[in-house]
């Protein structure tokens, strides 16, 4: 079901959408419960979109952390995304934005290089 549960709060997201604060509380909540790893790609592509507080970043930051040595390449790239995303919107977590992405430039897949190198990228621009 988390599949499914994700995806429409993606898809509504990209539509303009957004969550409530407790929504949001009750999404940030649920992270160590998600097993499958679509609802937690899911999650990672739309941190972006989410309204958080700064307990809330770290608890997603930990989160996205522990995912940097899933077995998935492309979850390993968009949790660094999101690990960059929250390190460069919240002064606590910038460390991370520096030790994510130099931990994805050494992965092994490309998929997580080539993210590292966009996310490096847009910094600059």
């Amino acid at each position: 079901m988390s599949i499914g549960a994700t995806w429409i709060i993606k898809a509504e997201l990209e539509e303009g959408a957004t969550l409530s604060p407790a929504l949001t509380e009750r999404l940030i909540g649920s992270l160590n419960r998600l097993k499958a790893w679509q609802a937690m790609l899911h999650v990672c592509q739309i941190v972006d979109d989410l309204q958080l507080d700064a307990d809330q970043a770290g608890r997603m930051t930990d989160w996205a952390k522990s995912l940097a040595g899933h077995s998935r390449p492309f979850l390993r790239a968009w949790s660094v995304h999101v690990r960059v995303a929250l390190g460069r919107r919240f002064e606590d977590y910038q460390h991370e934005v520096d030790v994510a992405l130099a931990a994805a430039e050494r992965d092994l897949a490309a998929s997580v290089r080539a993210r590292a190198r966009q996310l490096k990228k847009a910094r600059v621009s």
